[in-house]
């Protein structure tokens, strides 16, 4: 959290007890508060309700997602509760922090929580399943590998792009003020080469002494792309593994030889530095991802 605990801890302490309702952590109209035996008002946490994924905390104050994520809530505590967390954000070392409005409601909540026992109950569970199951579903969670480097980093679809250690990214990029093209940060012809699907047979097409082939069994009609390459009149055919679009977060690709909608799989670290590899390193890298079948996505 972008503040300074020790700064701020008194006006949060302020906002949860006068602020929040008794039991922060459980969806507003979930349990009767006005009911003094805790457990008769605790009853529903272990009846296994299926509560709404993300709500409010502020007394009070009744909404709630079924489908919603941290940003909804984010927008619904500027919108509704600023005059309530805006004072806080002078004390704090990066009040200007975007993420700092919502710091202030979750250390709010941590305060609340640590003042009392532990809420645990089968409605609790329900809904902490319901959330890593969704997070695990599709491909909300993929682990990828560094098409530069060969690294494996976990990408989760939750996290917004400057949290992620890996994301994908565009290989193929227009260079500024002309009609040519780059790729993976070299000129295309050469990038290109690194991919190249005769390349690739050259390497890979023979599976035995006995002459059996890749090419035997497989056309790789799906496992091409066509590139065009500045001062060469056909389009050089790459490596390009077909997975839905969806997948990387990219749209729909209304033609194969679309290559400007080639997705690779990149670390933030790696991104800038594709440039100053030489051929024999990405080569090198290029071998590690064919075994792992880490090729761009189309």
């Amino acid at each position: 959290m972008a503040c300074s605990l020790r700064a701020i801890h008194p006006f949060d302490q302020e906002l949860a007890f006068d602020k929040l309702r008794k039991h922060p952590t459980i969806p507003p109209g979930a349990v009767d508060e006005e009911i003094e035996v805790a457990n008769d008002r605790l009853k529903p946490v272990d009846e296994g309700h299926l509560w709404p994924r993300v709500f409010c905390a502020f007394k009070g104050c009744n909404w709630t997602s079924d489908v919603g994520d941290e940003e909804c809530l984010h927008r619904h505590l500027e919108e509704s509760h600023a005059q309530d967390l805006e004072p806080i954000l002078p004390h704090m070392l990066r009040g200007e922090d975007p993420a700092a409005l919502l710091g202030v409601y979750h250390e709010a909540i941590a305060v609340k929580c640590r003042s009392q026992a532990p809420l645990a109950g089968c409605s609790i569970d329900r809904g902490a399943l319901k959330a890593y199951t969704s997070a695990c579903s599709n491909n909300n969670t993929e682990a990828l590998i560094c098409f530069s480097c060969a690294c494996i980093y976990v990408h989760l679809a939750d996290l917004p792009p400057q949290k992620q250690d890996i994301q994908w990214t565009r290989p193929v990029q227009r260079r500024r003020g002309t009609n040519n093209f780059n790729f993976l940060g070299l000129p295309a012809a050469q990038g290109v080469d690194l991919l190249d699907f005769n390349a690739f047979l050259e390497r890979y097409d023979q599976l035995n002494v006995a002459g059996k082939r890749l090419t035997d069994h497989e056309t790789f009609d799906d496992w091409t792309l066509a590139v065009k390459v500045e001062r060469c009149d056909e389009p050089a055919k790459i490596l390009c593994c077909p997975e839905a679009n969806g997948s990387c977060g990219a749209p729909a690709c209304p033609d194969k030889n679309a290559y400007t909608y080639i997705y690779i799989p990149k670390l933030l670290v790696c991104v800038s530095r594709v440039t100053i590899l030489n051929a024999s390193q990405l080569r090198f890298t290029l071998n590690v991802n064919l075994r792992h079948q880490s090729l761009p996505r189309y």
